[in-house]
């Protein structure tokens, strides 16, 4: 909770971004991070991803614009990749970015990195919900703003994402 709230924050006082930049927030691996291996827990890697997306959102001015149409925006499907351990007080990078759309989903991409090295890739499938009902997404990009946005997502992400449908 403590890490939410000086995210909130931090981002009040950083300067702004545009939707097609890269947002990287510095972190640090504490102890309660960990799980029995002695390096950080899976677990944490999707709470730090929403910490990510939430730098992300603030800076670019999405967070401003989804309240302001009155929309939520909901993780409908994640694939985490792993290339190294995160250990204990170790320093590290959180790189996010949303990477396109297509008519179905919202696709982020956020890489875990130290020392200019890919430590995790986690990918992230999301919808808008208005009233609790999902939204088109020609009608989130039109209430959002986007739609002068030409947004295709890469299609080795949306196979990741969905294996199954491709």
């Amino acid at each position: 909770m403590l890490r939410l709230i000086v995210v909130a924050i931090k981002s009040i006082f950083s300067p702004k971004k545009n939707l097609d930049d890269t947002c990287t927030l510095k972190m640090r691996v504490w102890l309660n991070d960990i799980d029995l291996n002695f390096h950080m827990n899976n677990a944490k890697y999707l709470t730090m991803g929403t910490l990510g997306r939430l730098w992300y959102a603030r800076r670019t001015g999405l967070f401003s614009a989804i309240r302001k149409a009155g929309l939520g925006l909901v993780i409908v499907g994640t694939h985490i990749t792993y290339h190294k351990s995160l250990l204990p007080f170790s320093t590290y990078q959180l790189k996010t970015k949303m990477v396109g759309w297509d008519e179905s989903w919202f696709y982020f991409e956020q890489r875990f990195e130290q020392k200019d090295k890919v430590v995790a890739r986690l990918l992230v499938r999301m919808v808008f919900m208005k009233s609790g009902k999902r939204l088109d997404n020609e009608q989130a990009a039109l209430a959002l703003r986007l739609s002068n946005v030409v947004r295709a997502v890469d299609p080795e992400i949306s196979k990741r994402l969905d294996p199954i449908a491709s």
